[in-house]
């Protein structure tokens, strides 16, 4: 099989791993291991060793039966329920099938109108996220849910229209929030209440 050299990449990132196909007959990990060397693990049943400057690649062969590590990712879900279902089974049902399907790991929610913390938390388990929180009780709360640990929650509510809720969750800082649709005024003086939390959290 014949590789063109033009066609592969350079990696300069240690611990980097890229996929490339050629020809639909094999796939090639990178893996960085020095700076001036690349292991290339071909999975395919043809076994061959290529040297290719200025770098030397050295392929490897694996059983085909090996398969290449997925890829991790984190996905994330902001949804304004809007009224809080309106009170409708039937909204809320569809979008506890649809939040199935997407396996998201975090789902921000607005607008989570007469529910309770208890009741947040046993909807948020029928799409498979055991962790859930609401800045509050009344009106139009703000919550968020999760496959992860909640960790380092702040409820900031005092001058807030509708809330806002910080949480930590798998190391990343999240903040869910409403501005007020009404004022811009008010919008503004929201995003000076977020911007001092933030500065600190951070410092």
């Amino acid at each position: 099989m014949k590789i063109d050299p033009t066609k592969l990449k350079t990696w300069h990132s240690r611990n980097l791993h890229k996929s490339l196909s050629y020809f639909d007959s094999c796939t090639i990990i990178a893996e960085d291991i020095h700076p001036d060397c690349y292991v290339l693990k071909c999975i395919t049943a043809m076994k061959f060793v290529v040297r290719i400057l200025p770098c030397v690649f050295i392929l490897c062969c694996l059983a085909t039966t090996a398969k290449p590590k997925p890829k991790k990712t984190f996905s994330i879900i902001t949804y304004n329920v809007w009224n809080g279902f309106e009170s409708e089974t039937q909204r809320r049902n569809t979008f506890v099938g649809w939040a199935r399907q997407q396996s998201a790991d975090v789902i921000a929610f607005e607008e989570l109108n007469h529910f309770t913390q208890a009741s947040f938390e046993n909807l948020a388990k029928t799409w498979g996220h055991p962790y859930a929180i609401i800045v509050k009780e009344d009106g139009y709360p703000v919550g968020i849910s999760s496959r992860y640990p909640i960790r380092n929650i702040c409820k900031l509510i005092e001058g807030m229209h509708h809330g806002c809720l910080y949480a930590e969750i798998n190391g990343m800082g999240f903040f869910v929030v409403h501005f007020s649709p009404f004022s811009s005024v008010k919008r503004l003086q929201e995003s000076n209440a977020i911007l001092k939390l933030l500065k600190k959290k951070i410092s």
